[in-house]
Parts: structure tokens; C-alpha cells; sequence
């Protein structure tokens, strides 16, 4: 078994605050260790377990690509048949108004 840290050492290992390595252990099963029988026991943490428990955690696991590919402009999903039938008014003569 690794070292004990406290939970200062951890919440900067992890980059957070004290308070959410506390709502962690209490909500989502950070693993810890208690001494002593009253509720002001010592909090201790080990290096080892508290990184399976962050590896667990992971959303990402298993992905190739953490990026979303880009395109550019607006792409069909299935390209229109050869034979649509364009509309028209009936009227040769008919130019539709200038709306600019």
C-alpha cells in the first residue's frame, strides 16, 4: 500500500478544491480512509487507488480522436434525384418580384 496523503495533496494533484474532493468522496465513491471513531477522524487518501478510481471516471476512454471533424458549408445528406421536375408558374412571362 502507497502513501497516505491528505486531502490538501490531493485536491492539488487533481486541480480542484478541497470541497469537491470531499463531495467526491461522499457522492461518487473516492476511495478513503478514516481514523479514528468521531467525525473529526483523519481523512487519508491513497496515490494509487485514487487514480483508478480517476481512471474509471474517464468519459473519453477509448476514443481515437478527442476533436469533432469540420466541414465546410452545407452538405446533403443524400444528393437529389436526376429526375425532379423544376416549378414553374405557367407563365413564361412571369419573373418573381425583387424582394432587395
Amino acid at each position: 500500500m502507497g502513501q497516505y496523503l491528505r486531502r490538501k495533496e490531493i485536491a492539488e494533484l487533481l486541480s480542484v478544491n478541497i470541497q469537491t474532493v470531499d463531495r467526491w468522496r461522499r457522492e461518487d465513491g473516492l476511495p478513503y480512509y478514516k481514523f479514528g471513531a468521531t467525525t473529526n477522524g483523519a481523512i487519508r487518501f491513497v496515490l494509487e487507488e485514487v487514480q483508478e478510481w480517476a481512471e474509471r471516471r474517464k468519459h473519453n476512454a477509448g476514443m481515437q480522436s478527442y476533436t469533432l471533424p469540420r466541414t465546410s458549408g452545407f452538405k446533403p445528406k443524400q444528393p437529389p434525384e436526376d429526375d425532379v421536375e423544376e416549378w414553374s408558374s405557367g407563365d413564361e412571362d412571369y419573373l418573381p418580384p425583387e424582394i432587395y
